[in-house]
């Protein structure tokens, strides 16, 4: 006879809900989670909510703070009512904001365990820390995506090692089997068949490094002019960078397609992947591309040569070195050869250590030391 035990309740808050690789994150992974065991619902701090439809198209039950200020600090008594209401069992943070604010009022209103997970390194400024290190005793479990990770928060924000759990991100990899023909998809972003594409992922933040992207493209266009960058993403830098193509005469080469719904697709159309990343935490890009078969040549900074073997599944190039990373993006673009290779060597390292799969088990034993063992009846 199965037994069956109540449910833990799980509130997952963050600080929006903008398109992101910790968003896609638990876009993925919630619905995956052992229904009979879990519920969750999600709190944005903020009223940014562009893929609230997709959390709710997944029976996620949705919550907003509603900050839109810095200056604003109603989110305290909002957060306490809605675990009120909600009566969560776990609090799981994401993100500084959401980590230090969830901490604080998680253990005043006692949550049985508090949970944050960390995905940056090197970018909180010094109150941040402050506030973080001041915290630390409340949490019971930060959980970070990479070793690189674990030995940032250790030692900038004096995270105890034995409170800090490492589980490597994890992606459906049947989702970047496409059907769907390339000349179809390229049409639809108006891409000559010939052209090589080289694609960026992330958000237009100056830590995503596009700027350098940007720059390595305008390297590439020197010797190969059949080439297109395509920049998938948002956010507050795309003005700059738009300029920045347009004085380095790549207007109609640089293609700026927003946040994308598609990105399976749009990875199939690529010839070569580049991360300028400044600072990484884990980058789900990388593993995205593996998943697709596609090369990567990124920045060697953060965690991201956790996910990347130089010159087996990608090339790793030194941080702000547009050059230098024109030269190997040239280099795979020319050699169909090394660029079978590096994309079969990433397809075959996502499916040993990065698979969904994977990931929902060590999440599913991390909250399972906290879960309800109360049985029904």
């Amino acid at each position: 006879m199965q037994i069956s035990y109540k449910k833990t309740k799980i509130l997952h808050l963050i600080t929006s809900l903008e398109v992101g690789g910790v968003q896609h994150g638990l876009l993925l992974g919630l619905p995956e989670i052992d229904k009979k065991r879990y519920e969750h619902a999600i709190c944005s701090i903020t009223n940014k909510m562009p893929m609230a439809n997709e959390f709710k198209k997944k029976n996620i039950n949705l919550f907003t703070l509603n900050i839109n200020t810095k200056t604003e600090f109603l989110y305290s008594i909002r957060l306490r009512n809605i675990i009120k209401t909600y009566k969560p069992d776990i609090i799981h943070t994401y993100l500084i904001h959401a980590n230090i604010l969830g901490r604080i009022i998680g253990k005043t209103s006692n949550i049985k365990a508090i949970i944050c997970s960390e995905r940056t390194i090197g970018q909180a400024n010094w109150y941040e820390r402050f506030l973080t290190k001041i915290t630390n005793p409340l949490v019971n479990i930060v959980e970070v995506n990479s070793k690189k990770g674990k030995d940032s928060i250790h030692k900038n924000l004096k995270v105890p090692n034995e409170k800090i759990k490492v589980i490597y991100s994890g992606i459906d990899v049947k989702k970047y089997q496409i059907i769907k023909s390339k000349t179809e998809i390229k049409k639809s972003l108006n891409i000559n068949g010939s052209k090589k594409i080289i694609l960026c992922v992330g958000r237009l933040r100056k830590v995503k490094g596009i700027n350098f992207g940007i720059e390595t493209f305008y390297e590439i266009q020197k010797t190969m002019k059949n080439t297109i960058f395509l920049i998938a993403g948002e956010g507050e830098e795309k003005k700059q960078l738009e300029e920045q193509a347009k004085m380095l005469s790549l207007g109609k080469q640089v293609k700026f397609i927003g946040a994308r719904k598609d990105l399976p697709e749009i990875f199939s159309i690529s010839d070569v992947i580049i991360m300028p990343s400044i600072t990484e935490g884990f980058p789900r890009i990388a593993i995205e591309s593996m998943a697709a078969g596609k090369p990567i040549v990124a920045n060697n900074v953060g965690g991201t040569s956790e996910a990347i073997k130089h010159k087996y599944n990608g090339i790793l190039v030194p941080s702000k070195k547009p050059k230098i990373m024109a030269k190997w993006v040239i280099k795979i673009l020319k050699d169909k050869k090394l660029a079978n290779k590096l994309g079969g060597n990433g397809k075959k390292l996502v499916s040993e250590k990065f698979t969904l799969e994977k990931y929902i088990k060590k999440v599913e034993m991390m909250y399972s030391k906290y879960a309800n063992k109360e049985r029904l009846s």
